[in-house]
């Protein structure tokens, strides 16, 4: 009869156990029944949701329009321009989460938001800033990027150099 010998011996051989045990436990982490919450006996299934209904009415699902997306790229422009601190800004726009660097070293005079296009389930919108510098004012073109996530809050990333 022939018997199978690791490659390994002593800690190498240890290790790869260990590895080995590691892959087969996450395989089975990952394996189940995931249509109903955690605590709830199997067989009993999650009440179906329709995307409209989680996105908060949107008729095209948990992406959002346009529309939707234009207004929260306004909305954090506004905010930033009216000098409003980040948590002023998160207090009154829970949904909305705002990522610009330059928010942090420069002061926004004003902004135009240009044309739109969609880029599968997000929204790439053209913008000028201007922003008040020392020796007075510089407009600089970019863009920022608008995603709708899973818990049907804008994130918008992006901006202009």
């Amino acid at each position: 009869m022939r018997t199978f010998h690791l490659a390994f011996r002593g800690p190498a051989a240890t290790a790869a156990g260990v590895v080995l045990v590691c892959l087969y436990c996450g395989f089975l982490a990952g394996c189940g029944d995931r249509s109903r919450p955690a605590g709830d006996p199997p067989g009993k299934q999650a009440p179906a949701s329709s995307p409209a209904k989680k996105s908060g009415g949107s008729p095209s699902g948990a992406r959002g329009t346009e529309a939707e997306a234009r207004a929260a790229v306004k909305s954090a422009l506004d905010s930033w321009a009216f000098g409003d601190s980040e948590a002023q800004f998160e207090k009154a726009h829970p949904g909305i989460k705002f990522l610009d660097y330059s928010r942090i070293t420069r002061k926004l005079a004003r902004h135009s938001i240009g044309t739109a296009r969609r880029d599968g389930n997000s929204f790439e919108f053209l913008v000028t800033l201007t922003y008040q510098e020392e020796p007075g004012e510089v407009t600089r073109s970019g863009t920022y990027t608008v995603v709708k996530n899973a818990e049907g809050e804008w994130e918008i990333y992006g901006g202009a150099k």
